[in-house]
């Protein structure tokens, strides 16, 4: 359990790091963030430590933090419950920077869930 805590708090410190050199190179704040993961992790809910071969809740809700200089200024720090998947992304991305999304792929831009706080807009897979 301390070796899970560590890796967190290394992981943690480090996108720290990257902060901080944006910030004084002048850049952060024309610097897009993505955070994500390929799962979630149980960090103790269910009594269940640095695991996740369970289909629970906390190993199914895959985490995804955006940061983005002109991106929903009003919804710093919210949480959207809204259905999302990685591969909208790429999507949203290209849809945010003005570009068209092409007809062939998969992904969809949750670009209204991002500006507007409009959950419902993304959950278009369901």
């Amino acid at each position: 359990m301390d070796g899970y805590d560590a890796g967190v708090r290394y992981a943690d410190d480090y996108i720290g790091h990257l902060v901080a050199a944006l910030k004084e190179l002048g850049l952060y704040d024309k610097t897009i963030i993505v955070i994500g993961a390929d799962h979630g992790e149980n960090l103790g809910e269910l009594n269940v430590w640095g695991d996740h071969q369970t289909a629970d809740e906390y190993t199914c809700n895959v985490p995804l933090i955006i940061r983005a200089p002109d991106l929903g200024g009003d919804l710093r720090g919210s949480v959207n419950q809204g259905l999302h998947y990685h591969f909208d992304w790429a999507a949203t991305l290209i849809d945010h920077l003005g570009g068209n999304v092409p007809e062939v792929w998969d992904g969809r831009s949750f670009k209204p869930a991002l500006l507007e706080g409009d959950e419902e807009a993304a959950n278009f897979w369901s």
